[in-house]
């Protein structure tokens, strides 16, 4: 896991120069472009409740992304990269003892996409993301991948607010889904308002160029490959899928030059644990008890 963190800060530090000006159509940026962050989550336990009796549930996440934009046709064609490692490590605890697991799980995620200029301050964006989401306990199958794919039609209508809306169709969560998407930033004195949905929703005051506080809501979510036991189980379990939303606070601060540090905390919301077949049925859905977090966050924003 280290050592893919220190290859995405070093493509970051690599990509710090790409500069990405002409993608504010004249005006200056809304928002500054995190090219890399690293997050980690912390869960206290939660109370779950099964058929076969009581148990508690615990959960750690850590996340590491680097993004970059490239020009391919001056102030007209840019070629978009992401890659994105997440780690997952899960526990439960039953009476039950033979349904007691410990679990460790691993994302990769690559993105290509293409941001094309258009007339009047628009630009269409298009990218897919395929994932790779296991615990590698078993060789790769065809369930140890995901995909994610996004369409996207951007305006920025003045130099205080841009929208945009679109579609994206994902097996992230489990089921394969098209979503809509809308997305608005909207920026006026110290105040600032960025919504990404179905992803998140924040609202900013930036006291000075430094520091920042807001309130923000987001979904958090990832279905895993998982091989179990044969006794942990009748039923022959294959994926585990989970998703939240975490609702709560946020204070940033410029720590120096490029860096920035962010705090969150709150209330994680409709907690909710699912757990498939080889058939990609529903086995088990468990909602777990709503309860306390807390996320750190470094990034380098240019």
């Amino acid at each position: 896991m280290y050592q893919f963190i220190v290859v995405l800060v070093l493509i970051a530090h690599l990509g710090i120069a790409q500069e990405n000006k002409e993608l504010s159509l004249s005006y200056p940026k809304l928002e500054k472009f995190p090219v890399f962050s690293m997050d980690y989550f912390y869960y206290p336990n939660s109370d779950l409740e099964i058929d076969s009796g009581k148990g508690e549930f615990k959960m750690n996440e850590f996340r590491a992304a680097v993004q970059l934009v490239h020009p391919l046709k001056k102030n007209k064609i840019f070629l978009y990269h992401k890659m994105q490692y997440t780690f997952l490590n899960y526990e439960t605890r039953f009476d039950v003892s033979r349904l007691n697991s410990e679990k460790e799980f691993h994302n990769f995620e690559y993105t290509l996409g293409i941001i094309h200029l258009l007339q009047k301050r628009w630009k269409l964006i298009a990218n897919v993301s395929p994932m790779l989401s296991s615990d590698f306990e078993e060789s790769l199958s065809s369930n140890d991948f995901l995909i994610q794919s996004t369409v996207l039609a951007q305006k920025r209508s003045s130099p205080n607010f841009e929208y945009g809306f679109g579609l994206t169709y994902t097996t992230k969560f489990g089921e394969p889904a098209l979503l809509p998407v809308l997305k608005m930033t909207y920026k006026k004195g110290n105040w600032l308002t960025s919504v990404s949905l179905p992803s998140y929703i924040a609202q900013y005051y930036n006291f000075n160029h430094k520091t920042n506080i807001g309130l923000k809501a987001s979904v958090h979510g990832n279905t895993f490959n998982a091989t179990f036991d044969d006794d942990f189980s009748e039923a022959a379990i294959n994926r585990v899928i989970y998703s939240n939303i975490n609702v709560g606070p946020e204070f940033q601060i410029n720590l120096f030059n490029d860096l920035y540090l962010n705090i969150s905390s709150g209330y994680t919301l409709r907690n909710v644990l699912e757990i498939q077949d080889h058939d990609l049925n529903t086995i088990g859905d468990y909602d777990i008890e709503d309860k306390f977090f807390i996320t750190a966050r470094i990034k380098i924003l240019k």
